[in-house]
């Protein structure tokens, strides 16, 4: 059901609750009629079941209000799940600028096309959020002497990836006995 049909829906179900209350009415005003004055056997005869009829039209305009709620119900949920379409499909008009790409051995993650590896991307792209339509940017987490490692702040993802980073190592010499004397 689209929103024009559930537009025409709630306009039908308006002028339905409008017969429901134009009859309530009359069956009121029958009831007051015959209701006034001395009560004689016909009159009971006749407002037993116009009031019995009342009781009905009265629970038939509760259902009305029900299904007129279910209904508001309804239109609110159609156009949140256009709008949800419709983030879906910007999501996916964007998704040509990323490509997917091994990080590290066993890792994916998406970068911008114009990068050439993840180790030299401009930002990483969380492959969890982004395989259900969400963008989500790694965040650094902890960098090491090989790797980093990227965190997602939404699903809380780790991605690691090689890194360029090189260790320097100092040799000195060990210490002797005269080292005391180069002071």
């Amino acid at each position: 059901m689209d929103a024009e049909q559930a537009k025409s829906w709630l306009e039908t179900a308006t002028a339905g609750g409008d017969a429901i209350r134009a009859a309530l009415d009359a069956v009121k005003g029958l009831v007051g009629v015959i209701g006034s004055g001395k009560k004689s056997g016909e009159q009971n005869a006749l407002l037993s079941p116009l009031i019995d009829l009342q009781a009905q039209l009265l629970r038939a305009q509760q259902e009305h209000f029900a299904c007129q709620s279910a209904g508001e119900a309804l239109k609110k949920e159609i156009v949140r799940l256009n709008e949800t379409i419709a983030r879906y499909d910007r999501f996916d008009a964007d998704a040509g600028n990323y490509k997917r790409v091994a990080a590290a051995k066993h890792t994916l993650c998406y970068i911008p096309q114009g990068d050439p590896d993840a180790k030299h991307a401009s930002y990483l792209l969380c492959p969890k959020c982004f395989e259900a339509r969400e963008k989500s940017y790694l965040n650094v987490a902890k960098e090491e002497f090989h790797a980093d490692a990227y965190k997602c702040p939404r699903c809380a993802t780790e991605v690691w990836i090689e890194n360029d980073k090189t260790m320097e190592v100092r040799s000195s010499r060990a210490r002797t006995d005269f080292d005391v004397f180069d002071t």
